[in-house]
């Protein structure tokens, strides 16, 4: 009975120490921030109507945590988002003992059209803002989803740790001027890890996911008697692809 009662007070206090503030009403009249930019997918299309959010969080885990909710908007008809708000002495330069968080909400996006990281996410960090009355430019591409198929022959394991995978990277998320492995300007995000592994000698996947309209990176991964190559193929997948790609163990 004592171990319940230290629980149940435990958990109150942790309670009573998280605590989230709603500022989202407030206006800002001077020595405003200015959060600003624009969310696309393939060629450069705008997407309207993606909610965004933008926090501050300080946590002192396990036992307290805050959260401060600066601003909510969302993209017009051209993709364009802009937040404007003040920042408190405690969240600017060294005054600052958390960061903030900007959330992309993805969820009225059909997943069956994009490739979504989730319903909502952190799509940014920021650790640091050093004065108030500044610009700061945040944009993202969302991609649209598309297939490719992929044919691994003769997959024939020497051992339990040989392995024979196809995996893609494409670009996603926050622009940051050059992507080198995808020539893009955007970040980049994968899929297939432990997804499209070979089991039997020939293995068809017919479900590799990429970015439409975008360069992508096909990644063939070999172990062989736990010795790993990689194979690496940069691919423009146009719309209506018929790409169709082997590989030999």
């Amino acid at each position: 009975m004592k171990k319940i009662i230290l629980l149940v007070l435990i958990l109150t206090t942790f309670l009573n120490c998280s605590k989230t503030d709603d500022d989202t009403e407030n206006l800002c009249s001077s020595n405003c921030t200015t959060l600003k930019g624009r969310i696309v997918t393939e060629n450069d299309t705008p997407l309207k109507n993606i909610k965004l959010r933008l926090d501050y969080r300080i946590s002192n885990a396990p036992f307290s945590a805050s959260t401060r909710i600066i601003k909510e908007t969302e993209t017009d008809e051209n993709g364009f988002y802009s937040m404007e708000f003040y920042l408190e002495d405690s969240e600017i330069g060294g005054n600052g003992q958390g960061y903030f968080a900007l959330l992309i909400d993805e969820s009225h996006l059909s997943p069956e059209n994009y490739i979504r990281k989730n319903d909502i996410y952190i799509a940014e960090a920021i650790y640091s803002l050093p004065t108030r009355d500044t610009i700061i430019n945040k944009s993202f591409y969302i991609p649209t989803k598309d297939f490719i198929t992929v044919t691994l022959n003769n997959f024939l394991p020497l051992n339990s740790n040989d392995r024979f995978e196809v995996q893609t990277l494409y670009p996603s998320g926050l622009k940051i001027g050059q992507n080198d492995l995808i020539e893009s300007q955007y970040a980049s995000q994968s899929s297939g890890f432990g997804n499209y592994i070979s089991i039997n000698q020939v293995e068809t996947f017919n479900n590799v996911i990429v970015a439409r309209n975008e360069k992508n990176l096909i990644t063939i991964t070999k172990i062989k008697n736990g010795i790993a190559t990689t194979e690496n193929l940069l691919i423009f997948v146009p719309e209506n692809n018929n790409i169709n790609l082997t590989y030999e163990y």
